[in-house]
């Protein structure tokens, strides 16, 4: 086997191998990316008070067919994208969500929270991803919620399938 040293090198010769390395770290950085980018996302239960009725396929739970007025609290617009291991979209993909009000109550009978329901929020629906994947809903922020002494995150729970 022959050994060479830098010497032996003219600069082009250096300038080539340069420019090789430089692409092959670019590119297996890329693909290390991708692979990390479309890990699975981690099983987990339903969530407190999954919705006992039909979910209405209503992207806008602020506000409700034939009540004038619009959900309290801070509206939030919510985008996301759904994409199967190997990072392509999913079309048609259903996704329901729900949540609890701006004060922390679900429109769940067994919510033991004293907080008042808001008459002018949903809280729940049923969402179909576009040809790309993509999803959006309309809904506010909601106050931590508690469960007797436990307070939890809050945030909507959603269930793609």
């Amino acid at each position: 086997m022959a050994t060479y040293s830098i010497g032996d090198l003219d600069r082009r010769e250096i300038l080539k191998m340069s420019a090789i390395l430089g692409l092959a770290s670019v590119a297996s950085t890329r693909l290390a990316i991708a692979q990390m980018a479309v890990q699975r996302t981690p099983e987990q239960i339903l969530g407190p008070y999954y919705p006992m009725k039909t979910l209405d396929q209503n992207a806008d739970l602020t506000r409700l067919p034939g009540r004038p007025g619009r959900a309290a609290g801070h509206v939030l617009n919510v985008t996301g994208r759904v994409l199967n291991r190997k990072g392509e979209p999913v079309r048609n993909a259903k996704i329901e969500i729900w949540q609890a009000n701006s004060h922390g109550r679900y429109t769940h009978p067994s919510d033991p929270n004293p907080a008042p329901l808001d008459p002018n929020f949903e809280g729940s629906a049923s969402l179909t991803t576009d040809s790309d994947g993509r999803y959006r809903f309309t809904t506010i922020k909601t106050r931590r919620v508690s469960r007797g002494p436990q307070r939890n995150a809050t945030g909507a729970h959603s269930l793609p399938s």
